[in-house]
């Protein structure tokens, strides 16, 4: 891990109390007072670590999941499928764009936070917010603009420091 010059701070039981508070409800059942949770100071944000291994960033005041915490199926969330053309600007940080979503899963609702994969592999390549609802997506004339907020992508800053 490429950790050095960063400070790790383990949290008390009355921190990780008040950290499972802050947590979105899906994310909630990950972490009992039993583990060992660390923090790590990047900038503005936050890592979070449960058992040494990246769960959480906080970020811009909300807390979504690691996609470390995705990938080994430690939780699941609502997906959207991206074709090839979409992989590139993902992965070097673009919000998603209309034209290059095959799939918007039906239950998501605006301000939802979600997964974006792409088509071949089902690999998850970013976290971020959905701009839409289902609804509002499917009713877009024109396939165009963003839809989703990228707030996490591989190979970012979160990304790299645990590679």
């Amino acid at each position: 891990m490429a950790m050095q010059g960063l400070k790790r701070k383990v949290l008390s039981k009355k921190e990780i109390k008040e950290l499972i508070k802050k947590l979105p409800s899906m994310l909630e059942s990950l972490i009992n007072k039993k583990d060992i949770v660390e923090v790590i100071k990047i900038k503005k944000d936050n890592i979070f670590l449960v058992n040494h291994k990246p769960y959480f960033i906080e970020t811009n005041n909300r807390i979504i999941p690691h996609l470390q915490l995705i990938l080994d199926k430690k939780i699941l969330i609502k997906e959207v499928i991206v074709d090839k053309g979409a992989i590139k600007p993902i992965l070097n940080g673009a919000d998603v764009m209309a034209p290059g979503i095959v799939f918007f899963n039906q239950e998501i609702e605006k301000d939802d936070l979600v997964c974006v994969c792409d088509r071949s592999k089902r690999l998850p390549l970013c976290v971020g917010y959905s701009l839409l609802s289902a609804e509002e997506f499917l009713q877009l004339k024109e396939k165009k603009g963003r839809v989703i907020k990228n707030v996490h992508h591989l190979k970012d800053i979160w990304w790299n420091l645990f590679k």
